[in-house]
């Protein structure tokens, strides 16, 4: 049973030189998970010992908040979803605010223009749901919730034109950033954790950029699929650039006792007893007609796979999908050789394969160098071991 108790918005307006303030603060609400179970088990009392050779001050995460002249500031607790005010060239600073998934519809945070407003940004924000650890991915999704309540829900439905979104922290969300027929659309500086279907969502095809974020455990890579199979992406780019992602499998996965990949608690095929657990693609897309499909730019970027599910999950797409790549590290930690397709007939050069405790000493110096350039991203909610994960992961 949930109790949700009448939220307050209140609007302040104030002057301060050529900005304009507007405060919105959300009541926070008493809320009663299904499972009565906490969402968010990072530990906060870290005792490593700062990077001195990083200096905080060099943390670009916020930078576009300096010199804003329209500055909507967010704060508290939100169960309902938020409707961005939009304007071009409006800043909504959330860095005080927490959304909580699975209770609206769809997206917490709705952010929608059409391209006579353009240069939005979203800055911050913790969001996450209240779900168990061991929920299924159709429960997760809230595919058969009665009226609809959380269904396909994600932290930040981004529906606008050239849009930023920039330092938000989410963790055990359906879909971690999903793009509904935004353009031009830009994720930076953000990290997630327990995702549990995709990173990153763009199934309207629309152009955009994954820069410098952190996905330490997803189901899903980068959706570019839509259900609508006779869209087209005419040549439309993503571009990702020092992107971090862990693909994990997560329990009870899409249709897993109709599909045959399913691997049990030990990373062994999934024989009946237990949780079942699995992924999907490291890229999903269209499979059978590369002309519809989107382009990539991949440049500096890690990709971690451990898990020993189906070989074409961590495939990257068709070479002809795909206008630059470079510096691209594979960190494969499950059975054997890494059994995924690379494009290294085009990109020769362009990818390093690690196994081992070298890959995971690898993950562990990335991670722990973006934690600590971005050290007011989910500032309260800091690992104390960055980098390092166990399978399953349970809290």
């Amino acid at each position: 049973m949930k109790i949700v108790q009448a939220g307050l918005i209140l609007l302040i307006f104030v002057a301060i030189g050529c900005t304009k303030y507007e405060v919105i603060k959300g009541n926070p609400k008493q809320i009663q998970s299904e499972e009565e179970t906490p969402t968010d088990t990072e530990n906060t009392d870290s005792e490593e010992t700062p990077n001195e050779d990083v200096n905080p001050e060099d943390d670009e995460t916020f930078k576009l908040l300096d010199g804003a002249t329209d500055i909507v500031q967010i704060t508290g607790k939100f169960t309902e979803r938020y409707e961005a005010d939009e304007k071009t060239n409006r800043v909504f600073d959330a860095r005080e605010a927490e959304f909580i998934t699975g209770i609206p519809k769809w997206g917490s945070i709705d952010i929608k223009s059409d391209a006579s407003i353009t240069g939005m940004v979203w800055a911050g924000g913790y969001a996450h749901s209240t779900k168990a650890w061991d929920t299924s991915w159709d429960k997760h999704k809230a595919t058969f919730a009665p009226d609809l309540q959380g269904r396909n829900s994600t932290p930040i439905d981004n529906r606008s034109v050239g849009t930023t979104i920039t330092g938000m922290y989410v963790r055990n969300v359906h879909d971690a950033f999903r793009s509904s027929s935004a353009t031009d659309w830009r994720v930076q500086h953000c990290w997630a954790s327990y995702v549990r279907d995709d990173a990153i969502e763009n199934d309207k095809f629309g152009a955009g950029s994954v820069y410098d974020c952190l996905f330490d455990s997803a189901y899903t890579g980068f959706s570019s699929r839509p259900d609508d199979t006779d869209l087209d992406a005419k040549g439309n780019v993503i571009s990702l650039e020092k992107v971090l992602l862990r693909l994990q499998a997560m329990p009870y996965p899409y249709k897993w006792d109709e599909k045959p990949d399913t691997i049990d608690e030990n990373n062994e095929p999934y024989t009946g007893t237990g949780i079942p657990y699995g992924h999907g693609d490291l890229f999903k897309i269209f499979e059978d007609n590369n002309s519809q499909n989107m382009h990539w730019n991949i440049k500096d970027c890690v990709f971690l796979m451990a898990n020993n599910v189906r070989d074409s999950k961590f495939d990257f797409p068709d070479p002809s999908l795909i206008d630059e790549c470079s510096n691209v590290t594979i960190i494969w930690l499950g059975n054997g050789e890494f059994p995924g397709y690379l494009p290294e007939e085009k990109f020769p050069n362009a990818f390093t394969i690690l196994t081992g405790q070298e890959g995971r000493n690898l993950w562990t110096e990335k991670v722990t160098d973006w934690h600590e350039r971005h050290p007011n991203v989910g500032a309260d909610h800091k690992p104390i071991s960055p980098g390092s994960f166990v399978f399953p992961e349970k809290f």
